[in-house]
């Protein structure tokens, strides 16, 4: 079986004037399909660049980027657009939701972006948020809803046009411990979905046991092999 995400010798250096900074050192890393993938590590350490590389909203300086039988190296901006729009579904701490959009309007955007019509994308909307809880609040704006429901509402819009890749950027650290472990139990892959991989970027040491793999960041680069939690 393919890796859903293969990548060899990345580098990513940021320009400042003259000054370059280099994040991403030379990272080789495959994620299988179906895999709950997480990234560790400090601060500053590169994560966050790193996942952007791979889902396409930041661009490599060079190496080889594979992702879902992707070369995203060799894609057109328009390209990369449509690939996002299509495959990947981001969840983010801070929760990214339209304040003026119902929350039903905030999980249709995705599909809005694939051109499906405005009933069909708001009734697989309010489908999404009945699967995760959410189902008797439709109408409502994220400003009444608890961080909780939130990101509830974020994860609901990550997976409702059914993505092959879910990206995750400490989706569970401004959450209590028995929110965080709800948003997990959410974002797993489930037998029943359509195959999905999903990487978390994590400094919560309360859901490593959900990964199935954990990689460990430094300074740019996985600094150790990835390891395996789970058979």
């Amino acid at each position: 079986m393919n890796p859903a995400i293969s990548i060899r010798d990345l580098h990513k250096a940021y320009r400042t004037g003259n000054v370059i900074t280099p994040v991403l050192k030379g990272v080789s890393l495959d994620i299988a399909p179906g895999e709950l993938f997480f990234i560790t590590g400090p601060s500053g350490c590169g994560k966050t660049t790193l996942v952007s590389v791979l889902c396409g909203t930041l661009l490599a300086d060079s190496g080889e980027i594979e992702v879902l039988n992707h070369n995203l190296r060799r894609m057109t901006e328009s390209q990369l657009t449509q690939f996002r729009a299509n495959h990947v579904g981001f969840v983010f701490q801070q929760f990214n939701l339209i304040p003026s959009l119902t929350i039903t309007e905030n999980v249709a955007i995705p599909l809005r972006l694939q051109h499906r019509s405005p009933s069909s994308a708001r009734a697989a909307a309010a489908d999404m948020l009945n699967r995760v809880g959410l189902g008797a609040k439709l109408n409502a704006r994220p400003a009444t809803l608890s961080g909780g429901q939130q990101q509830r509402v974020a994860i609901a819009r990550a997976l409702v046009h059914q993505p092959a890749l879910v990206v995750c950027d400490e989706p569970t650290s401004a959450l209590d411990s028995e929110t965080g472990r709800e948003v997990m139990e959410l974002l797993k892959p489930q037998p029943s979905d359509s195959p999905r991989t999903v990487i978390v970027v994590t400094h919560d040491p309360r859901i490593h046991h959900y990964a199935s793999t954990i990689a460990a960041m430094e300074d740019g680069l996985i600094h150790q092999p990835p390891s395996a939690i789970h058979s």
